[in-house]
């Protein structure tokens, strides 16, 4: 890999480890999200038949 200190290399392997869940929360929660927004749409579409 890199040429680094074994210190910064360890502080780069965390915050590599750190962020890949984060962004698998943040991408699914996202996901939520639009699905909440999509569903909403989709009943303000179809409350025209009731």
């Amino acid at each position: 890999m890199f040429f680094l200190p074994p210190s910064l290399h360890s502080q780069y392997q965390k915050l590599h480890l750190w962020r890949c869940p984060v962004s698998i929360s943040v991408i699914g929660g996202a996901l939520l999200v639009l699905l909440l927004l999509g569903y909403l749409v989709y009943a303000l579409f179809n409350a025209e038949d009731f």
